[in-house]
């Protein structure tokens, strides 16, 4: 600055010795006896003015650019350290100071590209800071996870029984996926996997009354041992949400996952089971496992801990049916009725808490 400040001062100088050089000639002009002389006189001082006004004019512009490289540098040194594949190609292209030393008289056609480097590295740094703030890129995430589960019986008659008390397990889960964003609002497909270990189960003894007729009859419409598991679970969903600022982010998904289950539908209670084990090796009962593709839904949001670490909680939401194929058992002697068209189907009801941190690379 105190180099240009210099150069103006000569600017200046050079305005006042040309302006008094030609007030000088101009006097002398009026000497002249032809009036093509005096005229090439009076070109001669419009010529001189308009290089005074170029010399400011070029000064001014140098001025302005080199206070935009400084006000550029302060911006660089304010992105974040991660994006620093960002800043390396943005220095790349990065233009030298403007150096006041350059002769009066050089062309502005190297200014006028210097300054397109700048509005490029302005739109680079606009960008990166944008980013920062917004769910966009990739991210993947670790979560504990506890899940409730618990299940009525229905069957094909749409006879329909109470829930029975839910039961809880904790797990883990992971995931990821890759956000893209549309002025705040963003969109991000995820892929996860989800080790529950969730079982609901119910043990109860026959309810036998002796009717009017001498025979006894079960009062207790579910009885016997009956139990639902829900091994793992995995799947994809898509997140819609919007980005509130840069730390607060609400979203809701849905999505399709696969549930690796087992179940066991048992007329005996769990400790005549365990004594036909004992005894025989086997049960005639025999536990059920399978998978099911099941529909989901629910909401999530997503709180910044620092430029790269996120934390992350949701809410899901899973109903499914699963059909046993076991018949409704006799209400007389507790074996499975064949000849009942009725099959049991175990109505679910899961519902999964997840809270864990997400990391955005």
């Amino acid at each position: 600055m105190k180099d240009f400040k210099k150069n103006l001062l000569l600017a200046n100088f050079l305005l006042i010795i040309n302006s008094s050089n030609s007030f000088a000639e101009f006097k002398f002009s009026q000497n002249f006896e032809t009036v093509s002389d005096y005229n090439q006189q009076n070109q001669n001082l419009e010529n001189s003015n308009k290089n005074i006004k170029k010399i400011y004019k070029n000064f001014e512009y140098k001025k302005n650019l080199q206070e935009d490289l400084i006000e550029q540098q302060n911006d660089y040194e304010n992105i974040a350290p991660f994006d620093e594949y960002f800043l390396n190609k943005a220095q790349a292209t990065k233009p030298n100071p403007v150096n006041t030393q350059e002769k009066i008289n050089t062309s502005t056609t190297e200014a006028k590209n210097s300054g397109k480097k700048i509005i490029k590295k302005q739109k680079i740094v606009k960008y990166l800071k944008s980013k920062n703030s917004l769910t966009i890129g990739n991210y993947f995430g670790i979560d504990y996870l506890n899940a409730n589960l618990k299940f009525r019986e229905m069957d094909s008659n749409k006879n329909i029984y109470p829930y029975n008390s839910p039961d809880l397990k904790n797990g883990f889960g992971l995931k990821y996926f890759y956000a893209v964003n549309f002025n705040n609002f963003f969109m991000a497909p995820e892929i996860f996997y989800e080790k529950i270990g969730v079982r609901n189960k119910y043990s109860y003894n026959r309810f036998l009354v002796q009717e009017n007729d001498g025979k006894y009859y079960d009062k207790r419409i579910a009885f016997g041992y009956k139990f639902m598991e829900i091994h793992q679970r995995y799947g994809g969903k898509v997140n819609i949400g919007y980005d509130f600022n840069s730390n607060f982010s609400p979203y809701f998904f849905a999505g399709l996952s696969y549930i690796d289950f087992s179940n066991l539908i048992s007329p005996n209670t769990i400790n005549q089971r365990n004594t036909a084990l004992q005894n025989y090796g086997h049960d005639v009962f025999q536990i059920k496992k399978g998978r099911k593709l099941v529909p989901f839904y629910g909401y999530g949001l997503k709180i910044k801990l620092t430029n790269r670490f996120y934390l992350n909680a949701e809410y899901h939401i899973v109903d499914f049916m699963v059909n046993t194929k076991a018949h409704r058992y006799s209400p007389i002697d507790g074996t499975e009725n064949l000849t009942n068209s009725s099959f049991i189907n175990l109505d679910n009801s899961l519902r999964i808490f997840k809270a864990g941190l997400l990391y955005n690379f």
